[in-house]
């Protein structure tokens, strides 16, 4: 087998593992994850895994960064091109209420798991978050700048919007439909962006 050969099939188990490790920590959290159940779901020996991650804490460094580019990538696919400040805003809000309740489990994931982390491997994951924060920062920056949207802080008025947007689980639990969850959301963002 080539070199090259034994890279993609590294790169392919190491997915793998991260997909599998995923659907353990969505189905029992991460503490409840053992290396061994994780090599026993992918079907390799225990000591097979450490040469992929060195510990638990690499895997579920890897399962959140890839949660956190996947979203990002999702929304650069979606985001349109060449639209005003207020469609955008409709479509990232939109965006982000759909993602939340599609992946309200790995978003609860996310949330919940981040706090294993420390040093470099908490960094990464906040990059991570904070790339997608960037985005929303963006667009609000765009409307003060267009005179559409009062914010004396951007970022902090980013991150308590995207806190807002991501309670919509919570309201579909109650019995409340997507389309008046997405309605009634935008509405309270450009109330809280003073929308001219």
């Amino acid at each position: 087998m080539s070199q090259v050969n034994v890279q993609v099939s590294a790169v392919g188990a190491g997915q793998m593992i991260v997909e599998a490790a995923l659907e353990l920590m969505v189905e029992n959290g991460f503490a409840a994850m053992s290396m061994r159940s994780l090599a026993k779901k992918v079907g390799l020996h225990a000591g097979s895994l450490y040469h992929h991650f060195p510990s638990k804490l690499d895997v579920l460094e890897e399962v959140l960064d890839s949660l956190l580019q996947q979203r990002l990538d999702d929304w650069w696919a979606r985001k349109p091109k060449r639209v005003d400040v207020l469609k955008l805003l409709d479509a990232f809000i939109a965006f982000h209420i759909q993602h939340v309740l599609e992946h309200s489990r790995e978003e609860h994931l996310v949330h919940l798991e981040t706090h294993h982390l420390h040093g470099p491997q908490l960094s990464r994951i906040q990059e991570q978050g904070e790339a997608y924060i960037h985005e929303l920062s963006e667009i609000i920056r765009r409307g003060v700048k267009a005179g559409l949207f009062k914010a004396p802080d951007v970022d902090l008025v980013a991150r308590s919007l995207l806190a807002m947007l991501s309670a919509a689980p919570s309201l579909c639990a109650v019995g409340v439909s997507r389309a008046s969850i997405t309605q009634m959301l935008t509405r309270m963002a450009k109330q809280l962006l003073w929308v001219h």
